[in-house]
């Protein structure tokens, strides 16, 4: 099947490449440089992400994000001045040259949030926002829809079904997501583990939709097909 995969800093994304050149025709590679490692990158890293985005044409930007909670092995604080700079220098490149990006948020709906509402006065936003592993309340939803993006919540069985009171939440979570802003992802590093996790939230998200697994499938594929190509476009316009 085709496949996802993030990167989640600069020593990975030759991994990111190799893993997708031999994977099925149209799986996507994504770089970028996740929240916990931001505190990592080293002089250029950027300069180096736009010249990598600019030789994959069809990746997307990600993991990227915001975590209030993750503290740092080597300093054991919560780097968020570092971690917000490094998101939004990449948000910048996203936006230039118009990629879809993947975002990791923890604690930080609502900063989050105000960073996007804020940046169409910076350029604009990118194409396509998918919020991965959405664990935010469902009363969010709304707001992040109304952003000047297409913007996609994505829910995974490892974080959004832990538990009866995560399972709850997360059941509201998929009710109040339009049906075809809705993803479904393994948020795994091991690959081997992959279709047992994504059968369980298919199966979650059939239930809280009312639909078959089946039907969950296709649709949850149709979006993340629409989700990865659209780089390249606007919100809302189609490249003819």
């Amino acid at each position: 099947a085709r496949s996802a995969i993030m990167s989640t800093e600069e020593h990975n994304w030759e991994c990111t490449r190799k893993a997708v050149l031999r994977l099925p025709e149209g799986s996507v590679a994504c770089y970028g440089i996740h929240p916990w490692f931001a505190h990592r990158v080293t002089e250029g890293w950027d300069d180096r992400l736009r010249a990598q985005l600019e030789e994959w044409p069809d990746a997307l930007v990600g993991e990227i994000g915001l975590d209030k909670a993750a503290r740092t092995p080597e300093t054991r604080k919560n780097e968020y001045h570092l971690q917000k700079e490094v998101f939004e220098q990449q948000l910048r490149l996203a936006v230039e040259l118009k990629r879809p990006i993947s975002v990791h948020c923890v604690r930080a709906v609502g900063k989050l949030h105000k960073t996007f509402e804020d940046f169409p006065d910076n350029g604009g936003l990118p194409p396509a926002i998918a919020l991965h592993s959405y664990g935010g309340s469902d009363d969010w939803i709304e707001r992040y829809l109304n952003l000047p993006s297409e913007v996609y919540f994505g829910f995974s069985d490892i974080v959004n079904n832990s538990d009866d009171r995560q399972k709850e939440k997360t059941v509201a979570n998929i009710q109040a997501v339009p049906d075809d802003r809705l993803l479904l992802e393994s948020d795994l590093i091991n690959p081997t583990e992959i279709n047992g996790v994504l059968l369980d939230i298919c199966a979650l998200t059939a239930e809280a939709k009312g639909w078959t697994v089946e039907e969950t499938a296709r649709r949850t594929a149709e979006n993340a097909q629409r989700f990865t190509s659209m780089t390249g476009r606007r919100p809302g316009v189609e490249i003819v």
